[in-house]
């Protein structure tokens, strides 16, 4: 019984080594990050590049977990442009480990969006998109993010997501991204700070998906303030 004794104490060790149980400093957080906000304290972000514009604002929930409701503009999706759409969703963070000066969390990302007037937008493309509205549900979206102070008052992001999205119209597909993600953060001023992040992966369509596959691009950059 000593061996299975000893390892249960080592794990159990390891976890508290990892685990987050206290509040990190009011300072201590990332807008695109794994940092989240501390209960009561509010931030706020815009950013714009390709192919969107976003909007959005975050609330500190508890000790672990924050908020952010957002509002996207968009112009296309990774590769293809073309028409216009918009896309209102949500991010919920929770923080699960620090080692190392890393800080690690996973995210929930749940979005409902609708794109109008594209001749090459997902789920179809070519002669059989001219003028076709799409409407998709992102229910299940999420995925890991870390982030690290490389330097003072600079913050490296890295991320590994999948933003699994139905689409309903102009017909049924499953849209299966795999997305990884790195980004910075950097403050600039006592409450502004110069948020960037470029994300990079394949899109995956389902029977019915026109291309079956095609690359993700996105580009963005913006600034994060807190309220």
């Amino acid at each position: 019984m000593r061996p299975i004794y000893r390892l249960h104490t080592t794990l159990a060790a390891l976890a508290t080594l990892l685990l987050m149980t206290g509040p990190v400093s009011a300072e201590d957080f990332s807008f695109l990050g794994a940092r989240s906000l501390q209960p009561g304290s509010r931030t706020a972000h815009v950013t714009v590049g390709i192919p969107d514009l976003e909007m959005g604002a975050t609330f500190g929930l508890n000790s672990l977990t924050d908020l952010t409701p957002r509002l996207r503009f968009q112009f296309g999706r990774g590769t293809r442009v073309g028409g216009g759409g918009v896309a209102v969703g949500a991010a919920l963070r929770m923080r699960l480990a620090r080692a190392g000066g890393w800080m690690l969390a996973v995210v929930a990302e749940p979005e409902v969006q609708m794109h109008l007037f594209s001749r090459d937008h997902p789920p179809v493309s070519g002669a059989a998109a001219e003028g076709v509205q799409s409407f998709g549900i992102s229910p299940l979206a999420g995925g890991i993010v870390v982030d690290k102070e490389i330097l003072s008052d600079v913050r490296f992001i890295a991320g590994l997501k999948v933003p699994l999205t139905f689409y309903l119209a102009p017909t049924w597909v499953v849209n299966v991204p795999l997305v990884a993600e790195l980004g910075c953060e950097a403050r600039i001023a006592d409450n502004l700070y110069l948020v960037t992040r470029i994300d990079g992966g394949v899109d995956f369509y389902g029977p019915g998906g026109d291309p079956g596959s095609a690359l993700y691009f996105r580009g963005r950059l913006g600034l994060g303030w807190t309220l």
